[in-house]
């Protein structure tokens, strides 16, 4: 009959469309309803800072670094880990915002204890109650830090200390990868996912 002749003449350029739609590597894969989230304002992240809870911090992912603003930033400094603090005036908002950054990568082993709940571009930690300050002295703690002059400005944690740091949680990522319990397409995508990574210290 002629279907099984059509079926074999098609069958080549089927397999093809089926690997364009479904193959991770591509750089544009097909994707259906899709709408790229656009990312918050200054303002817009100040306002959800001034909503949250006192034992809570709020953390912006900007490429591969999470970022704290403000109280956050505060209460990641005194209750989970001390980075070096950014201090700039932004004219946008009329005021000095202070804010500290890290790798993502390095999130677990920083916040461990505390509950997380991810909501794509913003992640929100409930810090314990063993690890919360007795007072609240943000302002005092801002007003201790140093601004930046204007041609000093630039994203919280990009700092040489934070750089290295990143770099070895990336070695740390790889080293407790499980290649042999892992099938081909996930070491292909981990390997993706590590090259994007190491790509964006450079």
């Amino acid at each position: 009959s002629m279907l099984p002749n059509l079926f074999k003449a098609h069958a080549g350029s089927v397999l093809c469309v089926r690997l364009i739609y479904f193959n991770p590597i591509f750089s544009n894969p097909l994707k259906v309803g899709s709408k790229k989230k656009k990312n918050m304002t200054i303002k817009e992240k100040l306002i959800l800072e001034s909503n949250k809870q006192n034992n809570e911090i709020i953390l912006h992912r900007e490429g591969i670094f999470y970022i704290a603003y403000e109280h956050s930033a505060w209460l990641f400094s005194v209750a989970l880990h001390c980075f070096k603090v950014k201090k700039v005036y932004v004219k946008c908002v009329a005021q000095e915002v202070v804010s500290i950054g890290f790798p993502m990568v390095s999130l677990d082993k920083l916040a461990a204890g505390c509950e997380m709940t991810d909501e794509g571009g913003v992640m929100r930690l409930l810090v314990p109650a063993c690890k919360q300050p007795q007072n609240n002295e943000f302002e005092q703690w801002k007003d201790m830090q140093q601004c930046a002059a204007p041609k000093e400005q630039q994203v919280a944690g990009n700092d040489d200390s934070s750089l290295l740091e990143s770099k070895l949680d990336l070695l740390e990522k790889i080293n407790v990868f499980p290649i042999e319990c892992k099938t081909p397409v996930e070491c292909m995508l981990f390997l993706i996912d590590i090259k994007n990574s190491y790509k964006a210290l450079l």
